[in-house]
């Protein structure tokens, strides 16, 4: 297997920050409006949101670096199956396309 370089790592790294910024975490208000809602409680739940997102991410890039996963594909048909696999690509199109559109 190629040793990864440098910039290949930061370019992971890179990619992986955006995705998490981009699901609502980037300025904090999302957070803020959605668990202060609750109280004290919501401590908690951002704990938990937290931990969730560190494990799901480590997970799938330990599988796709231990499977060589060549395309988005086939991750989702690794963890989803088949079925799910083709619905999940169908509704990734359309919803980014929609989102491009608006």
């Amino acid at each position: 297997m190629k040793e990864k370089s440098i910039l290949d790592i930061m370019k992971l790294g890179g990619a992986y920050i955006a995705f998490c910024i981009g699901s609502g975490y980037a300025t904090g208000q999302e957070i803020m409006q959605f668990f202060s809602a609750f109280g004290w409680k919501s401590i908690g739940a951002v704990i938990i949101s937290m931990v969730l997102f560190v494990w799901l991410g480590a997970t799938m890039m330990r599988d796709g670096r231990k499977l060589c996963f060549k395309t988005d594909t086939e991750v989702w048909r690794y963890y989803c199956g088949n079925v799910c696999c083709h619905v999940l690509n169908v509704l990734f199109t359309f919803f980014c396309s929609v989102v491009f559109l608006l």
